[in-house]
């Protein structure tokens, strides 16, 4: 077995390890500004929540994230009350 580290694609929302994070659309917030670590948590949570929510974005409601998921169909867009488009 080899001890190399699997090359697998990133799920669904996830931005591969060190790559870019795309800017926010118009009238979107990303995510992770909404969602922090407990305190005294590792670093490595931190890291792990960026890569989650790389391309995560909340919209201001259902239709602007609609609007933004058909625009931008490599994206996650949620809204304040918990619709999920993407």
């Amino acid at each position: 077995m080899s001890n190399a580290p699997e090359n697998k694609p990133p799920q669904p929302g996830q931005a591969p390890a060190g790559a870019p994070r795309p800017a926010a659309p118009a009238g979107c917030t990303p995510l992770r500004q909404h969602v922090t670590a407990s305190a005294g948590a590792p670093g490595d949570v931190t890291r792990v929540l960026d890569a989650l929510f790389a391309r995560a974005f909340v919209a201001l409601d259902w239709e602007a994230a609609l609007d933004v998921a058909v625009s931008h169909p490599d994206l996650i867009v949620v809204t304040p009350e918990g619709d999920r488009f993407a």
